[in-house]
C-alpha cells in the first residue's frame, strides 16, 4: 500500500514539473495529492471527491498564473527592432537547431534560391497576411504540394511570411457536398503572439488579447518546425514589434516611390525635349550643314566674349592667330569638324544616353529597406 502511494506521489511530481512546468514546491504538493487519492477513495469517498475538486481548482489556478506571468514578461520585455531580413536569418537558425529528444531533424533554408515565388503567391492569394505591393512582406519558407487523391490543383502545407504563417490541409467534406475534399486554412499572424506550446500533433498559439489558435497536423516534423518558427519570432521580439516595423517600412517605401516617380517625370520631360530637338535636326535635309552652322555660331560667340574681356594685346593675338597664322579657335573648329560628334550618329548617341538615365533597377528597393531600418533604429 505504501509503495503504491509513493509511486503515485512520484507520478504526480513528474507530471507537475515536466508537463506543466511548475516549480518544486507546487510539484511536491501535486505529488502529495496524487499519493492520497487511493487512500481517500477506499476510506473516505466524500473526502476523495472534495480532494478532486480542490486538486482541479489548484491546477486551473496554477495554469492561469503561469500564462499570466508569461504574458506580463512578454509585455514588459524591451526587444530590439530588427529588419525582415534579420528575422529570416533568426528563423532559419531556429529551424535548424534540434529540440531536445528531436529524432532525425531536417535542414531548412530561408529565402532559398529555388523558392517558387509564383506558387507561394498563389498559395497566399486572398490572405490578409500577404501584400505584394510592400517589399518588406515576402516569403521566407514554403512547403506545400498537391494531394495525390484529388484532381484539383490545390496545394496543402505551409507558407511562412514576414507577417505570419498560412497553413492549409485537406479535410473530407460532408457526404452531401459536391466535392469530396475541402481545404481547411489557418492563418497565424505573428503580431501579438506572446506564447506557444505543442504536442506531437498540435501547435497552440496564445495572443496577448486572449485569442488562441491551433495548427493540427499528422506530421510531427511539421508541428516541430512551426513551433520552432513561432518560438523564435517571440524570442527575438518580432511578434511584439513587427506591426510598427512593417508600418514604418511601408511609409518609407511610399516616400521613396514618390521621389522616384518625380525623378522619372523630370527625366522624361528632359528626354522629351531632347527628342524634339533631335527630330528637328534630323528633319533638315543637310544635317552636316546645320551642325557646322551651329558650331560656327558658338565659336564666333566665344571669340567675341574673350576679345571683350582681353586687355593684353599679346594674349588676344595668341588666341586669334599665332606665328603660323593659324587661329587656336580655327584649329579647334577643324578638329571638331573631322573628329567630333555630328549628324544622325550624334542624334542617336544623345537619345541613347538619355534613355539610359531613365532605367531603374529593382535592387534599389533593398537599399530602401536598409536605409529604412537605420532610420527606425
Amino acid at each position: 500500500m505504501y509503495l503504491l502511494l509513493l509511486s503515485l506521489g512520484v507520478l504526480g511530481y513528474y507530471l507537475a514539473s515536466k508537463k506543466l512546468g511548475l516549480g518544486n514546491g507546487m510539484s511536491c504538493t501535486t505529488g502529495i495529492f496524487f499519493a492520497f487519492i487511493p487512500y481517500l477513495l477506499f476510506n473516505h469517498f466524500v473526502g476523495f471527491m472534495q480532494t478532486i475538486v480542490v486538486f482541479l481548482a489548484i491546477i486551473f489556478i496554477l495554469g492561469y498564473m503561469s500564462q499570466n506571468s508569461a504574458k506580463k514578461n512578454w509585455a514588459k520585455a524591451n526587444y530590439p527592432f530588427i529588419s525582415p531580413y534579420k528575422l529570416a536569418e533568426d528563423l532559419e537558425k531556429a529551424a535548424n537547431t534540434p529540440l531536445e529528444n528531436e529524432v532525425d531533424p531536417m535542414t531548412y533554408e530561408a529565402l532559398a534560391d529555388d523558392l517558387p515565388y509564383n506558387r507561394a503567391q498563389a498559395f497566399a492569394s486572398g490572405s490578409k497576411l500577404n501584400a505584394e505591393d510592400q517589399d518588406a512582406i515576402f516569403p521566407i519558407f514554403y512547403n506545400a504540394h498537391p494531394a495525390d487523391n484529388e484532381m484539383a490543383f490545390r496545394e496543402y502545407g505551409y507558407l511562412v511570411l514576414t507577417t505570419g504563417i498560412i497553413y492549409k490541409k485537406q479535410v473530407e467534406a460532408a457526404k452531401e457536398a459536391k466535392e469530396k475534399f475541402l481545404v481547411k486554412e489557418v492563418e497565424v499572424p505573428f503580431a501579438n503572439i506572446y506564447d506557444v506550446s505543442r504536442t506531437n500533433t498540435t501547435v497552440m498559439i496564445n495572443y496577448y488579447n486572449g485569442e488562441t489558435k491551433q495548427i493540427t497536423s499528422g506530421n510531427e516534423r511539421e508541428v516541430i518546425f512551426l513551433y520552432k518558427i513561432i518560438r523564435a519570432a517571440i524570442d527575438n521580439g518580432w511578434t511584439k514589434n513587427c506591426t510598427t516595423i512593417l508600418h514604418n517600412l511601408a511609409k518609407v517605401q511610399m516616400s521613396d516611390v514618390d521621389g522616384i516617380t518625380q525623378e522619372i517625370n523630370t527625366k522624361y520631360e528632359i528626354a522629351k525635349q531632347q527628342q524634339q530637338e533631335v527630330q528637328r535636326i534630323a528633319s533638315v535635309d543637310d544635317v552636316d550643314h546645320v551642325f557646322t552652322e551651329e558650331q560656327e555660331k558658338n565659336l564666333a560667340k566665344t571669340n567675341q566674349q574673350i576679345l571683350d574681356r582681353a586687355t593684353d594685346t599679346s594674349i588676344a593675338n595668341h588666341i586669334l592667330g599665332n606665328s603660323t597664322g593659324e587661329s587656336l579657335f580655327q584649329k579647334h573648329q577643324i578638329n571638331d569638324r573631322f573628329s567630333g560628334a555630328r549628324g544622325h550618329g550624334h542624334a542617336g548617341e544623345l537619345m541613347g544616353d538619355t534613355m539610359d538615365k531613365l532605367s531603374l533597377r529593382r535592387r534599389q528597393w533593398k537599399v530602401i529597406v536598409t536605409k529604412s531600418m537605420e532610420l527606425i533604429e
